[in-house]
């Protein structure tokens, strides 16, 4: 990769990178069959995957760019508290909607596994570990570096279509053809969430801040459904209305992606 471009090659390995761990991760999984019960161990086996990529951003940031978190884009400067509100305002809308449609809509029950008590602490930890990881990674160490040699809009796409892949899970292919449809939607799905925080990020002026506010908040200020465990209502029984549960589903989401980017535009955030 040496003909390539740095900020290119560097954001394609770290994207390679992280991919690799992720697949090592789901392999593990089908590997050792204890792993496939989510709590406790399954969780471990999560969260350390996001340890490793957390440990991936740190050595990158300090090791090869010889930088700083600050320089990354996690500066407390400017409007950085606006930032952090306004993620938090977008996050609490985008669920209510999207519980909302999930509950009255398509009829999914949504439920915690874990007592809140036990719910709350681990998964505050939990998603501010992914929500620094991947904002880092993502938004600060790629679309950052993209941005350095490319136009604002083509560094945009480029960085949420990394993103997207990212969320790629190969053990989805083995169960053709309803698992492909499914990882297939959720990468769409992932992809428009890049974009959102991609222009997020770029409309405040390469603040990391308010990203990892939305990031996190939409995680948090959440509740379970399918991912978890959740069952399906009545709605979703046979494979056909399973696979219009995740169309419609993703459509809702990825259109309240699209309605953010259309607000957020007309909201004055840098300078």
């Amino acid at each position: 990769m040496s003909g390539f471009p740095p900020e290119l090659r560097d954001s394609l390995i770290l994207f390679l990178l992280l991919v690799g761990f992720l697949q090592l991760y789901y392999l593990s999984c089908l590997t050792f069959p204890i792993l496939g019960i989510y709590y406790p161990y399954g969780f471990i086996a999560h969260m350390s995957f996001y340890a490793a990529e957390f440990i991936v951003l740190f050595l990158y940031v300090k090791l090869v760019k010889k930088s700083s978190f600050s320089g990354l884009g996690f500066r407390r400067s400017g409007k950085w508290r606006k930032s952090c509100a306004l993620g938090f305002v977008f996050a609490i809308f985008h669920n209510a909607i999207g519980l909302a449609f999930s509950i009255f809509i398509l009829g999914v029950r949504h439920g915690f596994y874990l007592p809140l008590y036990v719910h709350v602490p681990v998964y505050f930890v939990a998603y501010l570990l992914i929500s620094i990881s991947e904002e880092g990674i993502f938004r600060g160490c790629i679309l950052g570096g993209l941005l350095k040699r490319y136009g604002v809009g083509a560094s945009i796409v480029a960085s949420s279509l990394l993103f997207g892949l990212y969320h790629f899970s190969y053990p989805y292919l083995l169960d053709w053809p309803s698992g492909t449809i499914t990882i297939t939607i959720h990468m769409f799905y992932s992809f428009t969430v890049g974009l959102f925080l991609a222009y997020f990020y770029c409309k405040t002026g390469g603040d990391l801040f308010g990203p990892v506010s939305y990031h996190f908040s939409q995680c948090f200020f959440n509740v379970p459904s399918l991912w978890m465990g959740a069952t399906l209502g009545i709605l979703a029984q046979s494979q056909i209305s399973q696979f219009l549960f995740q169309f419609g589903s993703t459509l809702v989401h990825s259109s309240l992606n699209m309605i953010q980017i259309l607000v957020i535009r007309s909201i004055r955030l840098n300078g």
